[in-house]
């Protein structure tokens, strides 16, 4: 059992590490771009080089974009939460149901 959770806690968090990831670089790559808004130390802190990247490089669309990103990144992870705990439920069931 600890194996899977592991292997989900990896699946659960793999879209927003690798969003955050690639649009991290491209935010450091677009440093000098005009497009691209000077990012303080506090901003880069709050998570804002990916929004900012997306929007440098897309505009309006970007922004959409990442909004829509985001939400679709936090919604399946909470899926797959509410599944894993699901399956444990019904684990636990079965275990109590062989014990009695």
């Amino acid at each position: 059992m600890n194996y899977l959770s592991f292997i989900l806690t990896l699946v659960r968090f793999a879209i927003p590490f690798t969003l955050s990831t690639t649009l991290g670089l491209a935010a450091v790559a677009l440093r000098n771009d005009p497009d691209m808004p000077h990012l303080s130390a506090a901003d880069v802190s709050a998570g804002l080089p990916a929004p900012a990247a997306a929007s440098a490089l897309l505009g309006k669309s970007g922004a959409a974009a990442m909004l829509i990103l985001l939400f679709l990144a936090v919604t399946s992870s909470w899926q797959s939460y509410f599944i894993l705990l699901r399956k444990a439920q019904r684990l636990l069931d079965q275990a109590h149901a062989l014990q009695s």
